[in-house]
């Protein structure tokens, strides 16, 4: 490593800022700050407290790869134990001396005299009061994460009620929903969870659903004692589970919503049985969707579509005109009574990245500013115009289909990978060229084409305006994106980081790792060639492959 000491903030502490600190750390980084709005680690985990929440991706794989836990109770792990995963991981990794808690990063602005970003902090004391700070750092890590900022519709004015009305994502526990008529505006993830988790608990539940969803049954069996033990101790056990449950998702369940794929219809038509199945027939017109399976992230619940069958639930398919004091007011004019009104409303998830002010090189663009018609970013990681300015799960980063923290852990390997090479070379600042930024977003809007997602006939969460790109989605599969960014294109950056000799020399010197790893592929040609007898041609390419792998 050259003499460039690299200062690195990251803001958020949740499991995007969190995997990205930690591949910081281990570069040898000492000046890591990582800023936190809030008073404890988690993110979503820490403030969607509602009754239900859980996440619908299997949590031997919403898990860090370098933190495995067999431990799980369940197939699909609640909000609950996913946050104590959060913290035993932070406090496992030491992190917690690089936390500010109750930080929130106002703006930041770049300069290109000092190779730095300066930030502007509001700090919430202990009595409410806000104390204004200014910091600075060589590099900026932006993990705010989408679903941080709640989604109220403009025609939702909770004021206008007299009773409590509290959204999934601001979740206050004081509220009691028990013998209460309780009205859930909304029926995505959040409001399924909701529902099926209070129903009982409730005098009445009134569901006021705008558009209706595809539901899919979920298997959520209790993890036994001896299965946890089989993790625990059986070396590459969980891996190999781990890896199977990666497999059928991208497999199997991203081909589903991919072009003039023959699974997706036969999978809808396996769902909609269901789902009738699970109602009674005076409900199934309100229920079944009429847009493409997978337009809208799909739910998986057991307990949604029996909640709403329920004696104590009516489900409304009229649309809302505004809240008043007693309940909410219907375009009908019917006004339905309500003691308390839960907002499962969903995110703005575009929100996060730009609520804070950004000013790039230039002095005058803010980040919102440059994506008010698209949002640009190479890879979904760094954007044109923002030197040393990475971001966690940024455009075209997102899943339908798998765990997100994959993908957040292959971008704070790769962003790693930048700030090694800046610290080899010394290169005090790096960006992204505008010609490969715009080359990677046309090549994820072509991808897009013919997707559920772009063309399912629906409007969603996932497109960045109606009738746009589903800019919130990667429009392949995670082993795809592993591949682009396993490694560097340095040709897209500015300025171009070549390594001194000294060093690219020693880079041709094979670890015994890699050694191990060539003999092994070496065998493996050999292998093939002989068991399939192929042509000369074949092995003539299959060793000239070798060859390559070698020289690495």
């Amino acid at each position: 490593m050259s003499g460039l000491n690299l200062s690195v903030a990251v803001i958020g502490a949740g499991v995007c800022g969190l995997a990205a600190a930690i591949r910081v750390r281990e570069l040898g980084i000492t000046q890591l700050t990582i800023y936190e709005k809030d008073e404890d680690v988690g993110g979503t985990w820490l403030n969607n407290r509602y009754p239900g929440c859980g996440c619908d991706v299997e949590s031997h794989l919403y898990s860090f790869s370098f933190a495995q836990n067999p431990n799980w109770s369940t197939a699909y792990a609640g909000r609950a134990e996913i946050h104590q995963y959060v913290r035993d991981v932070v406090a496992d990794k030491k992190l917690l001396p690089h936390i500010r808690f109750r930080t929130r990063v106002v703006s930041m602005s770049w300069s290109a005299a000092e190779s730095r970003w300066r930030l502007k902090l509001a700090i919430r004391g202990d009595n409410g009061s806000v104390e204004s700070v200014d910091a600075t750092a060589n590099v900026v890590i932006c993990a705010m994460g989408p679903l941080s900022v709640p989604s109220i519709p403009a025609n939702i004015d909770p004021a206008e009620f007299d009773g409590p009305v509290v959204h999934t994502n601001e979740w206050d526990e004081s509220v009691q929903h028990k013998g209460k008529r309780v009205a859930v505006i909304g029926n995505a993830a959040s409001g399924v969870q909701v529902i099926g988790a209070i129903v009982d608990e409730v005098e009445s539940l009134t569901v006021f659903q705008r558009t209706p969803n595809w539901v899919l049954p979920r298997w959520n069996p209790q993890h036994s004692a001896p299965f946890k033990w089989i993790f625990a101790h059986v070396p590459g056990a969980q891996r190999v589970w781990r890896t199977l449950l990666y497999l059928r998702r991208d497999l199997i369940l991203h081909n589903v919503f991919r072009p003039s794929n023959f699974l997706a219809g036969r999978v809808s038509k396996l769902a909609a049985n269901w789902m009738k199945s699970s109602v009674p027939p005076e409900m199934h017109d309100a229920i079944i969707p009429n847009y493409r399976f997978g337009c809208k992230r799909l739910i998986v619940s057991n307990d949604y579509l029996p909640a709403i069958s329920s004696p104590k639930t009516t489900l409304i398919t009229t649309p809302i005109q505004r809240l008043t004091k007693t309940g909410v007011l219907l375009t009908d004019g019917t006004t339905v009574p309500a003691d308390l009104v839960v907002l499962a409303t969903g995110f703005q998830i575009q929100k996060p990245f730009t609520s804070t002010e950004v000013i790039g090189s230039d002095e005058t663009t803010t980040l919102a500013e440059k994506w008010a018609n698209t949002r640009d970013a190479y890879l979904g990681i760094t954007a044109h115009g923002y030197p040393n300015m990475y971001l966690m799960l940024g455009p075209y980063t997102g899943l339908a289909h798998s765990s997100v923290l994959t993908m957040a852990e292959l971008q704070a390997e790769y962003v790693t990978r930048i700030l090694r090479r800046q610290m080899q070379t010394g290169t005090p600042a790096v960006a992204v060229t505008k010609a490969a930024e715009q080359a990677f977003v046309a090549r994820c809007e072509k991808g897009m084409d013919g997707t559920a997602w772009k063309d399912g006939g629906c409007v969603s969460w996932y497109l960045d305006k109606p009738g746009g790109s589903p800019s919130a989605l990667w429009p392949w599969t995670v082993f795809w994106y592993w591949w682009t960014t396993r490694k560097v294109v340095w040709s897209d950056y500015e300025p171009k980081m070549v390594l001194p000799l000294k060093m690219r020399l020693m880079m041709l010197v094979p670890t015994p790792r890699r050694a191990v790893k060539s003999v092994l592929l070496v065998l493996l040609a050999m292998a093939i060639t002989r068991r399939f007898a192929v042509g000369k041609g074949a092995h003539d390419w299959i060793t000239g492959l070798t060859r390559k792998l070698v020289g690495r």
